[in-house]
């Protein structure tokens, strides 16, 4: 049981770092909201 919490909290930092490369490329080029939309976040959590 412990193997998948680990798994599940890697996949999550994972997915926050892309995310927030994405957005640091896209603001570069378009001027976006930076913030992390949490019903995304919410939305990985609960695939994982």
């Amino acid at each position: 049981m412990k193997w998948r919490i680990i798994l599940k909290i890697l996949y999550l930092v994972t997915l926050f770092i892309l995310a927030a490369h994405k957005q640091g490329n896209e603001s570069q080029l378009i001027d976006s909201d930076p913030k992390v939309d949490p019903a995304a976040l919410q939305q990985a959590y609960n695939r994982a």
